[in-house]
């Protein structure tokens, strides 16, 4: 079963483990007893109640913006905004229950086999949207982010407000790009689809022969109607000021800006101000930064990994060495498979203290 579960900032080790040990309340909450039941259920949090409501029913709609919930045929369809929903428990396929199974267990072709059979086997349109997004994970684990564009490109065709945008498979690193991906961008650039033309924007905006079309085009997303385009088009954009150095003043200015830009899209903001306020050694803002992914925004969880490898480091730089350590550990616990996992391997050795040392301690 599946749980989509949502919490507030920490932005200190000390609330990154509480903010875990939450986690693994609400997902045991939906763990125990163990059984497929004939009703979804849902946990929201209403404004004017002081505790959570547990309430089952068919699930008709799930968005970044709204749950609608049948609850039986004597009741109207009630309709919650997504940002008092804690957590869903929805009825699945056989093979959409493997397909998680087998990706939690890191045997991602396997899992890609059986997401795909519950794809066909799934009659409704936003567990089909989930299902999909389990499939650009998939992909970027591989990892193979030109799939992983064309499979979100096809949640967001179905639904403009999915929500699968945080695993938008942008580019916010310096990380090499292959030729294939590259091809597949300029493909994305010419398109006429606002969300693929952002895609093919962020892959080639450091490429030097597309730096004019790439710049303007997400110049003009910037200004799109669309708050999740414009925000992430914004954010894109600063990518290219980390070449020359930021100053304190466009510092404040992106951290106003993620404020105010949808909380599903965050986490490549708060990556790229992390990157931004390390170059400029303000390593403890820079450590906040990129533990915002941990703690909060975790579903790209490739992007995760590298923010907490990256957060590790920052605090390295403070002299925080078990801190830094315990969370380069988590990565090479937690997500062994990604690249920035070998980098915390790494950085692990190299942070291992001789062995007199440590029997001296």
């Amino acid at each position: 079963m599946s749980c989509a579960c949502a919490t507030s900032h920490c932005d200190s080790i000390v609330l990154h483990r509480t903010y875990r040990v939450l986690l693994s309340f609400i997902v045991g909450l939906f763990l125990i007893p163990h059984v497929v039941r004939a009703k979804d259920r849902v946990v929201v949090q209403p404004p004017d109640k002081a505790s959570p409501l547990i309430i089952a029913g068919d699930v008709v709609d799930y968005t970044s913006k709204t749950l609608s919930l049948h609850i039986n045929d004597q009741l109207p369809i009630r309709t919650f905004p997504s940002d008092q929903v804690i957590a869903v428990e929805v009825v699945q396929t056989d093979p959409h229950r493997e397909g998680v199974r087998l990706s939690n267990m890191g045997a991602i072709d396997e899992a890609t086999g059986q997401f795909t059979q519950a794809l066909e086997d799934e009659p409704r349109d936003w567990v089909k949207r989930e299902i999909m997004g389990w499939l650009v994970r998939c992909a970027m684990r591989h990892p193979d982010r030109a799939t992983a564009g064309i499979r979100f490109l096809q949640i967001t065709q179905n639904e403009q407000s999915a929500r699968e945008w945080p695993l938008i498979p942008l580019v916010w690193d310096s990380a090499e790009l292959s030729t294939s991906l590259r091809q597949q961008a300029r493909q994305w650039l010419t398109g006429d689809d606002d969300v693929a033309r952002l895609l093919g924007a962020s892959c080639l905006l450091l490429d030097t022969a597309y730096a004019d079309v790439t710049r303007s085009t997400l110049r003009r997303l910037a200004r799109s109607g669309d708050p999740m385009i414009a925000s992430l088009a914004t954010a894109q954009l600063w990518r290219l000021s980390l070449t020359s150095g930021v100053s304190r003043d466009e510092l404040a200015r992106w951290q106003s800006g993620i404020q105010s830009m949808p909380s599903v899209v965050r986490a490549g903001p708060y990556f790229v101000l992390g990157r931004a306020l390390s170059q400029e050694s303000e390593y403890d803002q820079a450590a906040a930064a990129f533990l915002w992914l941990p703690t909060v925004f975790r579903e790209n969880e490739t992007l995760t990994s590298q923010a907490t490898v990256n957060a590790g480091a920052a605090l390295m730089r403070l002299g925080r060495i078990d801190e830094a350590r315990s969370l380069w550990k988590e990565v090479t616990e937690q997500a062994g498979w990604s690249l920035a996992a070998a980098e915390a391997r790494s950085l692990l050795d190299q942070t291992t203290p001789p062995k007199d040392a440590r029997t001296d301690g």
